[in-house]
């Protein structure tokens, strides 16, 4: 699964404390703006044995075809909460549609009452953390609905309240699962549960935070040594925590990943590609000396831990799922490195695809140019895939070609169905064409065509 994107240089615990909100990894977005690779040197910097080259932004690309991508939504460079998820993806005429997965709003969620010094007041709910399983199927938000759950340089007051909702389709439809008492931030998918961060209850006078597993209540330490309030996901739907020497710990202090870095520098976020013996896609960042700016690398990294490729990044470089050969996530971009004029509220940071081998991001325009949003890529949907539309409630998907078959289950308007990888796989029975379709729940099926968008 993966963990939210975020901003984390220069952030103390005040900051990630409040802005856990933006979901189930990282802080948010720092209200730094980041900080600009250093001037070339005489002497080629070396990592790891591997030459670090700059990391270039290449020309834009179009936004991919047979893809969706699923975003964060929320002001950028600021301490404000998470506001929503949006999918964005092509439609079969090839237009762009965005359609927003969830808002606290969209819940129908009462206001959220507040105890301040002047009485109690109403507020709107927030979201405080979510987590979503790599492709995006299933989603688990929270949001605070009582109280202050997640405040700067706080803990959650003795009101606080969590509300848990759950989406099995890709984020069409969604359950309230859980109403639990604390401020407690979703933070990763662990098999059919949720590992939440329970702020109240700190480790005293260590950088440790517990967190609770949903349903069950377990609770599960942060492991001694690692840096406690940050926590990431492998793709074997493991947490792991980040040391401040390079590396990622299991929950028992095992050692997951391990990274010839210099102390004090901690890994903030990785991804790796599907299959044994994958690549990961790693960030970090390092302190500048005296005057000199900070430094954000990126960089491709062995199963064993050694490096392939060392990127120096121009701006913060954020990894967000794998496709093929790219690796879809968000980069810092400049103005003058757009081909055309920025608008008047340009944030500097948009969707990429990064060509690891090559050593470069090119920026995604459409639709995200003019959208001031976070547009943070925290899952991947990889196609081909059809839209369930036009049912009015639901289509069934059923175990075989023929309306007899058992129906392995129905899916809502508006979720995207998987299609046959290799050619489109379609069967014409009792005058109704067929097409073999997968579910997110990941039911194997056929379903029919005259309700498919394709």
């Amino acid at each position: 699964m993966r963990a939210i994107r975020v901003l984390l240089a220069a952030m103390g615990l005040a900051l990630a404390l409040a802005l856990a909100a933006c979901g189930g990894g990282s802080p948010t977005p720092a209200t730094e703006t980041p900080s600009p690779s250093p001037s070339a040197s005489a002497t080629p910097e070396v990592i790891g044995g591997v030459p670090v080259v700059p990391l270039k932004i290449g020309e834009p690309a179009d936004f991919p075809d047979d893809v969706a991508l699923i975003v964060e939504t929320g002001c950028w460079q600021c301490d404000g909460p998470t506001t929503g998820l949006e999918r964005v993806y092509r439609d079969p005429s090839g237009e762009i549609i965005i359609e927003t997965l969830f808002t606290p709003k969209e819940m129908g969620l009462p206001p959220r009452i507040v105890q301040t010094i002047k009485g109690p007041e109403k507020d709107e709910p927030t979201i405080n953390g979510f987590a979503l399983t790599p492709d995006g199927d299933r989603i688990v938000v929270s949001v605070c609905t009582r109280g202050t759950c997640l405040e700067l340089g706080g803990a959650p007051g003795p009101d606080a309240e969590t509300t848990l909702f759950e989406s099995l389709d890709g984020g069409v439809t969604w359950k309230q699962i859980a109403v639990l008492d604390g401020g407690l931030a979703a933070r990763a998918t662990i098999g059919e549960g949720v590992l939440l961060w329970d702020l109240s209850t700190p480790f005293e006078g260590e950088d440790r935070y517990a967190y609770r597993v949903y349903p069950g209540g377990e609770v599960v330490e942060a492991p001694a040594g690692s840096v406690g309030w940050r926590l990431l996901t492998t793709p074997e739907d493991e947490p792991v925590w980040p040391t401040g020497d390079g590396r990622l710990l299991r929950k028992d202090g095992s050692v997951y990943l391990s990274l010839d870095l210099p102390r004090g520098v901690e890994i903030l976020d990785f991804v790796q590609a599907p299959g044994e013996d994958a690549l990961s896609v790693v960030v970090w960042f390092e302190e500048g000396e005296g005057a000199e700016p900070g430094v954000y690398y990126l960089a491709a990294v062995e199963p064993d831990g050694r490096f392939r490729k060392v990127y120096r990044a121009g701006g913060l470089a954020l990894p967000g799922g794998w496709l093929a050969l790219l690796v879809y996530g968000n980069a810092s971009v400049a103005p003058e490195r757009l081909p055309v004029p920025p608008p008047d509220l340009y944030l500097g940071w948009l969707p990429a695809a990064f060509d690891i081998e090559a050593g470069e991001a090119r920026p995604i325009l459409d639709p995200f140019l003019d959208r001031p949003s976070r547009n943070i890529v925290q899952a991947v949907v990889e196609g081909p895939f059809a839209r369930v539309d036009g049912t009015g409630d639901c289509l069934d998907v059923r175990s075989r070609p023929s309306a007899g078959a058992a129906v392995l289950e129905c899916a809502a308007d508006g979720v995207l169905l998987l299609l046959n990888r290799g050619l489109e796989d379609t069967r014409t029975e009792g005058g109704v064409t067929w097409v073999h379709v997968v579910t997110p729940a990941g039911a194997d099926g056929w379903a029919g065509d005259a309700y498919l968008d394709r």
